[in-house]
């Protein structure tokens, strides 16, 4: 395990879409400051127009990200701010990127925001990694109603869950549904608060031995950590995780698919346990 992958989905009226974007960015490049504009580091800038437009790409500058904020009020279908440090270069093979995708599979008022990182060996995740991811979740999300988020450590940066692949479950289907059922679990999961709710409110949650940390936002919504740290996100935490959350993960047996058969889901029916 050497990636972290977060993404969270939401969906944002007019009014919401610019502010939540902008934290989120601002927040999310907060989490590599030493990236940013550190020379040596290869950076790439895309946008793409409101409506499906065309895309627009080049190097990272502060005014040419200025510009990109400002341009949030005309809701852009995409954005995204890529960082790589190349091979010479102190800290080689590290990547670091902050994205949104509106329209989200394209399905009108869904965003979905993510942000990837990629060190060259997992003893580059020190101590307190864990506590930076959470944090960095809580303050850009606080007061965002969101329909499902989380932070992967499987590798698995597709549009579907890690669950999603294994149920064979249509990616769309799996978004309208999510105040049905919770789209996945991961390292860090997301749960919104009607699902939360279901499952026992923060009482509960922290009753079931399943998390380190517990966190209930503003909105109702819960960020429930497993483990203190990414790397001890082991086999049995994962099961810990599946166990707690069984109630509201959609029915059915996951199998493993090629191409996704190292993602962590458990290849049992929720809906068996007790």
């Amino acid at each position: 395990m050497n990636s972290l992958n977060a993404e969270v989905d939401c969906l944002l009226r007019e009014g919401q879409f610019a502010a939540v974007v902008e934290r989120w960015f601002e927040l999310g490049l907060g989490m590599a400051p030493d990236l940013v504009l550190a020379p040596g580091v290869e950076s790439e800038l895309v946008d793409q127009a409101p409506g499906g437009g065309g895309f627009s790409t080049q190097a990272y500058s502060a005014a040419a990200w200025e510009d990109r904020i400002r341009g949030l009020e005309k809701r852009p279908m995409g954005l995204s701010l890529s960082l790589k440090v190349p091979q010479g270069v102190e800290g080689a093979g590290r990547r670091f990127g902050v994205s949104m995708n509106d329209e989200f599979n394209a399905t009108p008022g869904w965003v979905s925001l993510t942000v990837d990182e990629t060190v060259a060996d997992v003893g580059e995740f020190v101590p307190g990694t864990g506590a930076r991811w959470r944090e960095f979740l809580v303050a850009a999300l606080d007061s965002v109603p969101v329909a499902f988020g989380r932070v992967a450590t499987d590798g698995n940066v597709g549009l579907q869950t890690s669950l999603d692949a294994a149920l064979n479950r249509n990616v769309i289907v799996s978004m309208l549904q999510s105040s049905q059922y919770l789209r996945g679990y991961s390292w860090i999961t997301v749960c919104p608060a009607a699902l939360a709710e279901r499952l026992g409110g923060a009482v509960a949650l922290v009753a079931s031995g399943a998390w380190a940390r517990v966190v209930e936002l503003s909105s109702g919504d819960m960020v429930l950590q497993a483990t203190e740290e990414p790397a001890e996100f082991d086999d049995a935490a994962l099961r810990r995780v599946w166990a707690a959350l069984a109630s509201v993960l959609p029915p059915g047996t996951p199998e493993k698919v090629l191409g996704s058969e190292y993602y962590q889901v458990i290849l049992e029916d929720a809906a068996t346990v007790e």
